[in-house]
């Protein structure tokens, strides 16, 4: 027996020998008033349902529906009741139920059935603009804002975004309505966001000598997934987004005046874009309507993208120069050298690497500085060979992807971009060097780690060596074993650090340990991400 259940409706029972019958002609049999203004013959959409359960006990789509349902925009779900013929059990709901619902079929827009999608939301708001739009004739209100927002506008277009609506003094668009990749999309979305700080220094200009005024926009970013759509009456639809990350986008706007930037990204925005940008202020907030704390970020620098040829010519060059008996120093080189900070505690990171021979005669550096002597070499002749100059920064990041490589670790693709910047007077502090994570918290929120972050970092012990000795079986080999041996060795361990003691003694850290343990792609994925925001400056 096959089952057809028109969901709220009625469940009908078909014999397994029946001939084959549509979805309309079933369910007018067994008297359920299925609208079909065409007569059922895939001229309107009026009888189409959504599929809830089994959609390939449905026969295929023939070319009339596909051509119906691509000029409709209906997602896979949604079929033609006319032409879609039962091969099985099958759950479904009827769309057009009344003649309100029919109403809405009548407009024929493309995007009128909606779709769910990843895209980047932006907000943008002039701020105290009610105080102006009092002080002012309302001709000249309009005037100017219409001025704005024609300039605005002008950026969100040129940058392949869509303008969504203005509300009040506010604007909104999407980026990536129309498809392309999460970094493409957001990339398109924060050269739009610049842009229009940028845009605000000539327009103040022109507000200052003609209406003794200048503006303060504020603009939000947020990446996420929304229902994108028509909606309204059938007589003035629009085409929109709804959903949380709407207004996600919205309250990170509200937070710049606050944060004292012009521009401010979320973290799920941040991360599609994290190797292409240097970041500046990061600040942990509340956001309105949503629990805990969550990262925004100000980004200082959009970074070119480089020749890939290039980059990956300079990827060989190391591969040379890297030895797979070294792979744990030049690991751990990438790692001290990541833990510069200015005389205030400021992270500096890799950018600060140049000044890094003010360290070379401290013990813990010891076995690290005939690698960075070896790479500023190496770096030199590259330069020399190529005509390419890349940072010192990114040599020191792409060393240490090889060096995983070699080691049979997690393939990081990083991009270059970064920066060396001198640095007045720097200092070195090493989280894993301090005895307890009371202490070592404070030092890895200014690198924006945590304590997820620091069980990353110390899987890392799992190649190279302590003194004579390795704390694995094989020092040589990127894996997960770090964890298996601390665990197995327990406090008391022969070569455990106060770090690794501190794992095993903190409830968060020791549940990670545990899961890396038992879960070595997790552990991967994991120190990917540790260590692109390790070498992100």
């Amino acid at each position: 027996m096959i089952l057809v259940n028109f969901e709220n409706e009625k469940e009908i029972t078909l014999s397994e020998n029946a001939p084959p019958a549509t979805l309309l002609e079933i369910s007018l049999k067994n008297g359920i008033a299925h609208t079909h203004a065409c007569g059922g013959n895939a001229r309107c959409s009026t009888c189409r349902v959504l599929v809830l359960e089994n959609p390939s006990n449905l026969s295929a789509p023939e070319q009339k529906e596909k051509d119906l349902s691509l000029k409709k925009g209906f997602p896979e779900s949604v079929r033609l009741a006319c032409q879609a013929k039962i091969q099985g059990d099958v759950r479904i709901r009827r769309i057009v139920l009344d003649d309100e619902d029919y109403n809405l079929t009548i407009p024929g827009s493309p995007t009128i059935s909606g779709e769910e999608k990843e895209i980047a939301i932006l907000f943008s708001d002039i701020r105290d603009f009610t105080t102006f739009s009092e002080s002012h004739l309302p001709y000249d209100v309009i005037h100017i804002l219409n001025r704005y927002f024609y300039k605005m506008g002008d950026i969100v277009l040129k940058h392949g975004g869509t303008i969504d609506k203005y509300i009040g003094d506010g604007l909104m668009a999407l980026f990536g309505v129309n498809g392309g990749s999460p970094e493409e999309v957001c990339l398109s979305a924060l050269r739009a966001a610049k842009e229009m700080e940028l845009e605000l220094y000539s327009l103040n200009e022109y507000l200052k000598s003609h209406f003794h005024t200048s503006f303060k926009i504020g603009v939000g970013v947020h990446y996420g997934s929304c229902i994108l759509g028509q909606l309204g009456h059938p007589a003035n639809m629009s085409y929109t987004a709804i959903g949380d990350s709407v207004n996600t986008a919205s309250r990170i706007e509200s937070k710049t005046k606050k944060a004292g930037v012009s521009v401010l990204i979320s973290e799920s925005f941040y991360k599609q874009i994290k190797t292409r940008v240097r970041k500046g202020k990061v600040f942990s907030t509340q956001i309105k309507g949503k629990t805990g704390n969550y990262k925004l970020y100000e980004i200082r620098e959009i970074r070119a993208k480089t020749s890939l040829d290039s980059w990956e010519e300079a990827k060989n060059y190391l591969r040379k120069v890297i030895l797979v008996r070294q792979t744990g120093s030049w690991l751990k080189l990438v790692y001290h050298l990541a833990c510069l900070f200015d005389s205030n505690a400021n992270w500096l990171g890799l950018r600060a690497a140049a000044d890094f021979k003010n360290f070379k005669n401290l013990p813990e550096n010891e076995d690290v500085i005939s690698n960075l002597d070896q790479l500023i070499e190496s770096r030199k002749s590259f330069i020399l060979k190529t005509g390419i100059s890349y940072s010192l920064a990114d040599f020191l990041a792409l060393a240490g992807t090889v060096a995983l490589e070699k080691s049979g670790g997690p393939r990081i693709q990083i991009q270059a971009g970064r920066k060396d910047e001198p640095a007045d007077s720097i200092q070195q502090i090493l989280p894993l060097g301090m005895k307890t994570q009371k202490d070592q918290l404070p030092c890895l929120q200014k690198m924006s780690l945590e304590i997820r972050d620091l069980v990353t970092i110390s899987g890392a012990r799992t190649i190279g060596w302590l003194g004579t000795e390795s704390f694995t079986a094989n020092p040589y080999y990127f894996d997960n074993s770090y964890f298996h041996v601390l665990l197995k060795a327990g406090l008391e361990g022969p070569l455990l650090i106060s770090n690794d003691r501190e794992l095993l003694k903190n409830d968060e850290s020791r549940a990670l340990v545990l899961e890396y343990a038992l879960n070595q792609s997790k552990f991967f994925e994991d120190f990917t991400a540790t260590y692109l925001q390790l070498t992100s400056y």
